[in-house]
């Protein structure tokens, strides 16, 4: 997203547990773990942008338990906690998972001072028109998302072997989601995204 001029946000796809429209990876200790939304049973064959939240039980407890219990220790946990906590509990409110992303996503890029890439962020809930990439250089594509969503022959992975930063935890994992960095590099994150 740091480097391109326009994002796309697809809602159009086909929702797939395996994907990250409802799921966000994170450390715990030595190892990788989701902090998921639930969502409902008979939705879970439509479009991201039509699945519902399964609200029938309280889910934001387990969820910020488990960031909580992540990212307790980590540098920027006091100083996010109280609002990261405070958007969630908001964002929850919502019926929809597209609701849901496009309230919390914008919050995220504020905490960690990018919120000028919403300027470039296009959410699309339906199909796409796909005949419109051809007017830009090239296309990125979410790194390893080919098993949920719609393969782009002509993109490049967004994976950076080369993003690293410091961690609290023993060992640092790659394709941790936008709320490990906020804990553990917090306001300054730009720097590590810009490098």
């Amino acid at each position: 997203m740091t480097s391109s001029d326009c994002t796309w946000l697809l809602g159009g796809d086909r929702w797939s547990r395996k994907g990250r429209s409802h799921r966000a990876s994170i450390q715990n200790a030595e190892q990788l773990q989701w902090a998921g939304i639930p969502i409902r049973t008979d939705d879970k064959k439509k479009m991201i942008s039509q699945v519902r939240i399964d609200g029938r039980s309280d889910w934001t407890i387990p969820f910020l338990n488990a960031i909580k219990h992540s990212y307790s220790n980590a540098p920027f946990y006091d100083f996010y906690w109280r609002e990261f906590e405070a958007l969630i509990l908001k964002a929850s409110q919502v019926k929809y998972l597209w609701d849901f992303n496009q309230i919390v996503l914008p919050e995220l890029l504020q905490f960690i001072s990018y919120h000028h890439l919403l300027e470039r962020m296009e959410y699309i809930s339906g199909e796409v028109d796909w005949s419109l990439l051809h007017k830009f250089d090239y296309c990125v594509q979410e790194h390893a998302s080919h098993t949920y969503m719609t393969p782009i022959r002509t993109a490049s992975s967004s994976y950076d072997a080369n993003l690293s930063y410091g961690e609290h935890h023993k060992s640092f994992f790659d394709q941790l989601s936008i709320i490990d960095l906020l804990f553990e590099v917090g306001p300054e994150s730009f720097k590590v995204l810009d490098s």
